[in-house]
């Protein structure tokens, strides 16, 4: 045989050899893999991720859409965007002359019918009917009060302004004022049982005015809108002169507590198992340039919805399905209410 036949099968000998040898060092690998217990495969490189999702700047409060529950003409909005509004401020009124004269009207059929009540209790001591007169009129007093501030929070309570349990103590209270005012009554009665039946008829006389009374300040009242807590007015949707409806949504202004700002987060479907309450998490928007807003999980939805915070991206998918978590943030930064931001949840778990 030719001495290069001879050198060419000796290298070919030489790598079958070699491969046999690093195909048994492979085998032996996958095997000692395959014995590993499988928790160790499944802990990640990095336990200090993040989860990423979009979210809006919103008040403390949330946003609360005012209206009105009657409709008329928008008579005057008594601030303006940026105003630092007290619970209970008149914030706008309608036009409300008729309701007014009408109020008016109602006052002077009570003094009246006061007047009628003291002259029917003449026969009594003048000390005894002035002393049981003056129980009568303040427990009236303390019931047209609570009678007004019940109405007031069953219209609230209709709004979604307020909780039920809200407006179910402030019936309540009227129903004990309600109480007094007929045990006073009662024994104003009793003061002079000669002439009872003048009585009755000058106390139901009375009453009728008062609760007409009662009446014409509840329409009026329905003419303006107050504030239902305190913090700033964010957005102006109506002006003088417009005209409002409860036919359709016409709110006139918006308000909601910005002493302290959250975001209100979607998170994606395939993270929500990675979130808990406590959780730090921090937020960046394009105008802010690189600063970070940090602050804390402090509520987790528990209902999956539809997003309503999209970016500019086309490549985005807007048919995924995500939940509401609320980030309050930890100080009080300067940012606009409906801020789009970037959040990022930190998972160290």
């Amino acid at each position: 045989m030719k001495p290069g036949r001879i050198v060419f099968f000796a290298l070919l000998a030489a790598l079958i050899a070699l491969g046999a040898h690093f195909a048994g060092l492979f085998s032996s690998q996958e095997e000692s893999k395959a014995q590993q217990p499988s928790f160790i495969a499944a802990i990640p490189k990095d336990t200090h991720a993040w989860i990423v999702a979009p979210g809006r700047v919103e008040p403390i409060s949330e946003e609360l859409r005012l209206g009105f529950d009657t409709p008329g003409i928008l008579a005057a909005v008594h601030v303006e965007e940026g105003d630092s509004v007290s619970k209970g401020a008149v914030l706008a009124e309608l036009v409300n002359a008729e309701h007014l004269a009408r109020l008016d009207a109602a006052t002077a059929r009570v003094a009246a019918a006061k007047a009628e009540v003291q002259r029917t209790m003449s026969g009594s001591r003048p000390e005894e009917k002035r002393e049981a007169l003056a129980a009568l009129e303040q427990a009236e007093t303390v019931m047209r009060i609570a009678r007004i501030e019940a109405e007031r929070r069953a219209s609230l309570l209709a709004q979604g302004l307020v909780d039920q349990e809200t407006a179910d103590r402030a019936a309540r209270d009227y129903e004990t004022a309600a109480a007094e005012h007929e045990m006073r009554r009662q024994q104003l009665l009793a003061r002079d049982r000669g002439r009872r039946e003048d009585i009755v008829i000058a106390l139901s006389t009375l009453e009728a005015a008062q609760n007409e009374e009662a009446e014409a300040r509840a329409l009026l009242d329905k003419t303006r809108i107050h504030a239902p807590k305190g913090g700033n007015v964010l957005k102006i949707h109506r002006r003088a002169g417009e005209m409002v409806s409860v036919f359709f949504d016409s709110p006139v202004l918006t308000v909601g507590d910005i002493s302290t700002l959250r975001l209100r987060v979607e998170v994606d479907e395939r993270d929500v198992g990675r979130l808990r309450l406590g959780q730090r998490a921090y937020a960046t928007a394009e105008g802010f340039g690189d600063a970070r807003f940090w602050g804390t999980i402090t509520r987790i939805g528990g209902l999956m919805g539809r997003k309503t915070v999209h970016s500019d991206s086309p490549s985005e998918r807007k048919d995924t399905k995500v939940l509401e978590t609320l980030v309050t943030l930890d100080e009080h930064p300067t940012l606009p209410v409906g801020l789009r931001m970037e959040v990022y949840i930190e998972d160290n778990r």
